[in-house]
């Protein structure tokens, strides 16, 4: 019997010592080094790991798209061209490998400063990146109180993913603020589709519509445009995809009017941009993402002020589900500007937002799609450091993360690029997984076993003879 509780102790406290959350903190090909992010978080019971992390200075990372495989990632911002000056910013693109390595960037350096790109997509036999952004085009002066603001222009760009060879580009030239936004690319990789505002009046009023236009991949000739205008009002659209079987495209944002802000998710059909259906209300303040399940049949869109996230059955817009997001009593004004659905549409991963009063900010929060209650998260480090988009793996494991560092007083601007594991804490017993998982992570955490497996076999020796001492049995 001894023995016997000897043995059982022993496996207890070997599988309790390789439960343990694994945090990995390991630099593949660092483009400078970090002190920006953490692996570690303090308000949830189990926390995420980065696996590595790059960074660029004189950068910002906006968007962010990754190769089914997983071999190659792709960055859409801008870079600063002339650091000492702030407003000298370009928009730029970044190839990566998904070891963090860089293996090209171009800057469209023929376009005025203060431009940069909004949003990148990949075709679908990701032969081609395409990015979309703004530039500016002269200034608007506003009377009461009297300052002056850039006017933009919006530009897409077809890009070659091998080379970063620039094929073609695509602008709108307003009467006054134009900006491209969201971009999306058709399933068969014959249409690109990009969504933004176009301006509807010049001088001091700012109006715009919701402007959604088809482009076609191969020269970036237009094939449709859509436009949605509401009399002297400002339509500002946040997101756009496609659906699975190429048929229709939604497209998220809301409209300002004076003293109120609807929110607005469109339905349109893709082989003439007519609207299937078209949702607008007062209910929450804006929807900033959108996002469609793997078969089509719903449409996620997340309202960030409000923190709700609703399903809607995407044939007739039928509310599905409403979610709160739960934060444990926080509440983010800067909200997530953007979403992504697990795979396996189980979890929600947020980025860009903060958890608790005290302002734990967050590089991505993972969610239960369900109930909205927080699973995991991964902490940054500097208040700083603003996560911009979330790009989910396939098997729901990993994530990437892209965003910015800001100090603007002391005129530091970097862009941070990483590789992380939101859920790297959570407790398990499947021991031959996880030793799996310690050495295809890093081989010299076999040290880190024996280790451990000494402790416990120390630990469990120590137990078993207080236990027979304490019997009065003899060792």
């Amino acid at each position: 019997m001894n023995w016997k509780l000897l043995t059982v102790l022993t496996c207890f406290l070997l599988l309790a010592a390789f439960s343990m959350p694994l945090v990995q903190n390991t630099t593949a090909n660092p483009i400078m080094p970090n002190t920006l992010v953490s692996n570690t978080i303090t308000s949830d019971s189990k926390g995420g790991s980065i696996n590595w992390r790059v960074q660029v200075e004189d950068a910002q990372g906006r968007s962010i798209a990754v190769t089914s495989n997983e071999s190659y990632i792709y960055v859409a911002g801008a870079r600063l061209v002339n650091p000492a000056n702030s407003s000298s910013w370009k928009p730029s693109l970044w190839k990566c490998t998904t070891s963090g390595s860089l293996v090209w960037n171009i800057t469209i350096e023929d376009i005025q400063e203060y431009s940069q790109f909004e949003d990148v997509a990949l075709s679908p036999d990701e032969s081609s990146v395409y990015a979309t952004g703004y530039y500016p085009n002269g200034t608007i002066t506003f009377p009461y109180p009297p300052y002056t603001m850039p006017l933009t222009d919006a530009i897409v760009v077809k890009v070659d993913a091998s080379t970063g060879d620039v094929g073609w580009n695509y602008t709108l030239n307003g009467p006054s603020n134009d900006r491209l936004k969201a971009v999306a690319v058709s399933p068969d990789g014959e249409t690109v589709y990009v969504a933004g505002e176009l301006s509807q009046s010049s001088g001091t009023l700012y109006n715009s519509s919701f402007y959604v236009v088809a482009l076609n991949s191969s020269d970036g000739s237009p094939l449709w445009p859509y436009e949605l205008y509401i009399l002297d009002s400002t339509g500002y659209v946040q997101d756009l995809e496609v659906s699975p079987s190429g048929d229709a495209i939604y497209v998220a944002g809301s409209y300002w009017l004076v003293g109120s802000s609807d929110l607005v998710l469109l339905a349109l059909n893709t082989a003439d941009g007519s609207q299937i259906w078209n949702i607008t209300s007062t209910m929450y303040y804006s929807f900033d993402g959108v996002e469609v399940s793997s078969d089509g049949e719903r449409i996620y869109a997340m309202d960030p002020f409000y923190e709700h996230l609703l399903t809607y059955r995407s044939s007739d817009a039928l509310l599905l589900q409403n979610v709160s997001i739960n934060r444990k009593g926080s509440h983010s004004s800067t909200g997530p500007l953007v979403f992504t659905i697990s795979p396996d549409e189980s979890k929600v991963y947020i980025p860009r937002t903060y958890l608790g009063v005290y302002e734990v900010y967050m590089l991505v929060l993972v969610f239960n799609l369900s109930s909205g209650d927080p699973i995991s998260s991964i902490k940054a480090q500097n208040t700083l450091t603003w996560p911009n988009d979330v790009v989910v793996s396939g098997d729901n494991v990993h994530v990437y993360i892209t965003g910015s560092y800001i100090n603007v007083v002391n005129g530091d601007y970097r862009m941070f690029l990483l590789k992380g594991n939101p859920e790297a804490g959570v407790y398990t017993l499947l021991l031959p997984a996880l030793l799996y998982q310690m050495l295809s992570q890093n081989p010299m955490n076999i040290f880190l076993i024996v280790a451990a497996i000494a402790s416990a076999v120390v630990v469990a020796s120590i137990v078993t003879v207080i236990i027979l001492v304490r019997r009065g049995q003899s060792i």
